[in-house]
């Protein structure tokens, strides 16, 4: 006889599936924005079940993430000189896109002429990178003129000017024999005469008289200063002459960056490597005012009163700078010293 099949064995397969399609548990399972978290979830960067949203996905969502950070919260932080902080709407769980300062905005301050203020670029937050001045760049107040500068370094130093020199006063009237002239570099100091010669030229003939040869351990002063005096002198002078070794007449001084015997005894005026001169006494000569350009006029010691008690000095120390006789005026001599004449 034929059996049939165990109708007991189906009816509980699909009672079982039945159970499972229908949840008989009772429990509707988790969902977003419901009490089914786990705890500690918040903030592991993923959006669990009963989360409105995570702090390390949006930057604007509370701590506790089932709400939104308060308005005016920091949700980025200042990344460089150029970045500003943004904060939250109160409205939004998404912190504000990125915004930087503007362009040109100053972000590290100038330390001096050799290195300019830096300014951001408006599209990154970050100061561009520290740049120097352009090298050579001149970095004083050019005291002697344009060209006659200290100069930007290739990383941002000003290096002194070297070499650059006037004849900022001189005395050759002096009644007690103390005649001196007296350098100048610009209040550099330190500054070597190696190269350096100093030529007197006398007004009868237009020629030299006297060259001199400042190679060898001759260097301006602290100051700047750097003097060459009668021996007799009251003052201490690290170049010596030969009393009444300057001449008083209409005669002319000129310092030169030349060779050692390039300037001779009987030689005419020559303007070749001239760094300065000065013209002086009581009459015009044009011959040896060709030592300097355009058409000046030689001053006199004696133009104010006794001459014995004058020197001849700039106005202040350098003025005027080379090849200018426009601001030298008698005054009280201050050899080695700031001139007195604008006092």
């Amino acid at each position: 006889m034929k059996r049939s099949r165990s109708r007991p064995l189906h009816f509980f397969g699909l009672a079982v599936m039945a159970f499972a399609l229908l949840g008989c548990s009772g429990d509707d399972g988790p969902t977003p924005g419901g009490p089914d978290a786990a705890p500690g979830s918040c903030g592991n960067g993923v959006l669990d079940n009963g989360e409105m949203c995570d702090p390390m996905i949006d930057g604007c969502c509370s701590a506790t993430c089932d709400g939104l950070a308060e308005a005016g919260t920091e949700c980025r932080a200042v990344a460089g000189a150029c970045d500003v902080a943004e904060t939250c709407s109160g409205t939004s769980a998404s912190c504000p896109a990125d915004v930087v300062v503007a362009a040109g905005t100053e972000c590290r301050a100038s330390t001096g002429t050799c290195d300019p203020a830096e300014a951001c670029d408006g599209a990154v937050g970050v100061c561009p990178d520290e740049m120097p001045a352009d090298e050579d760049q001149a970095c004083d107040d050019c005291v002697f003129g344009a060209g006659n500068c200290s100069t930007c370094s290739a990383v941002g130093e000003c290096l002194p000017a070297t070499g650059l020199l006037v004849i900022n006063e001189l005395d050759v009237d002096r009644g007690d024999g103390a005649q001196f002239i007296e350098l100048y570099d610009g209040g550099i100091g330190g500054t070597s005469l190696d190269g350096l010669l100093l030529v007197f030229y006398d007004g009868d003939s237009d020629t030299v008289y006297v060259s001199l040869d400042l190679t060898g351990n001759f260097q301006t002063d602290d100051a700047g200063f750097f003097l060459l005096a009668s021996q007799d002198a009251p003052f201490d002078a690290p170049y010596q002459l030969p009393p009444g070794f300057i001449q008083n007449g209409t005669d002319a001084v000129a310092l030169y960056r030349a060779e050692p015997g390039s300037i001779n005894f009987g030689d005419p005026v020559t303007t070749d490597d001239i760094m300065d001169a000065v013209v002086y006494g009581l009459s015009r000569d044009a011959g040896l005012l060709a030592l300097l350009p355009g058409d000046q006029e030689q001053p006199r010691e004696s133009s104010s009163g006794n001459a014995s008690l004058n020197s001849l000095q700039r106005t202040s120390d350098g003025a005027g700078g080379p090849l200018n006789l426009l601001e030298f005026v008698p005054a009280t001599p201050t050899p080695g010293a700031a001139n007195a004449a604008a006092e």
